[in-house]
């Protein structure tokens, strides 16, 4: 069986696109498991990855690991303790 260059061609282009749909498929999943996104955020990240493919996905995906590892505390007014010991 010969195939023809155009024949290559689309299924290398097919191959990307699956490779693509993956990732993008990939990059909403782990966006939708980070339990401190509000709503907008999520919806506006799950936007980009699908508008922007491949590049979108990718940073979406860092943002969304970065969002998951544990910041420590900071101290708020309500923390703030007198030194003087009135507080």
């Amino acid at each position: 069986m010969v195939v023809s260059g155009h024949e290559k061609l689309m299924r290398v282009v097919t191959i990307i696109c699956l490779l693509l749909v993956v990732i993008q498929t990939y990059a909403s999943v782990v966006v939708i498991r980070v339990p401190n996104l509000s709503q907008g955020n999520r919806f506006l990240q799950l936007a980009v990855i699908w508008l922007v493919p491949l590049i979108g996905g990718i940073l979406c995906i860092a943002f969304a690991r970065n969002e998951t590892i544990e910041k420590p505390p900071t101290k708020n007014s309500g923390d703030f303790i007198d030194p003087g010991g009135y507080g």
